[in-house]
């Protein structure tokens, strides 16, 4: 077998993957997003890891890695949202925690107190939820396979236009207009081709 120019000794030149190297080499990708960092990452050769990008499995590798970020990112975000949200309907409840200082110079003390949250900040709040609810009710359901739906919805668009243009050539209709004309000699408005 004939080895590249820049092989490395040590560093096997493959294109079928072992799991491990395969694996570090995705990660170390989709943290990177340079071929040849992870290729030094993951202690695969350059060339192995173009053909690695190249091949089918790696695009499906790196989606499995986006969905995988997204839910754990989902799932931390909801976490926040649902502590702010039971925060903030505390708050709308029970007001604003102030300190207050009661009394004037030396017999002056701070009290903490609740103040009702003001009507300029209660509307912004009402406002962004409304939006957000909205938002939710409105949000489509997730398809469990957005890449077969997609392709579902593609292949019915090809065959509607496949049966319209089907319909057309078999329903070709001409319209025309029959002029009679008078005398032998065609009238001036009317064409000799009619």
């Amino acid at each position: 077998m004939n080895k590249p120019r820049n092989a490395i000794a040590g560093q096997p030149i493959d294109t079928e993957p072992d799991e491990e190297r395969r694996d570090a080499f995705v990660a170390a990708y989709f943290e990177t997003g340079k071929q040849n960092e992870s290729a030094a990452i993951a202690g695969v050769h350059r060339i192995t890891a173009q053909k690695w990008v190249k091949a089918a499995w790696f695009e499906k590798a790196l989606r499995e890695l986006r969905r995988a970020r997204d839910k754990r990112l989902d799932a931390r975000i909801t976490k926040i949202l649902d502590r702010s949200l039971e925060q903030l309907e505390e708050r709308i409840e029970h007001g604003d925690r102030k300190v207050i200082v009661v009394g004037r110079g030396e017999y002056a003390r701070t009290e903490v107190e609740d103040v009702p949250v003001p009507a300029r900040d209660l509307a912004i709040i009402t406002g962004v939820l409304f939006d957000k609810r909205a938002a939710l009710r409105k949000a489509p359901e997730e398809d469990e396979n957005p890449e077969m739906s997609a392709l579902e919805r593609i292949a019915d668009k090809l065959r509607e236009a496949a049966i319209q243009q089907k319909a057309m050539r078999n329903d070709e209709a001409v319209d025309v207009e029959v002029h009679e004309v008078a005398g032998g000699a065609p009238a001036d408005d009317v064409s000799d081709l009619v």
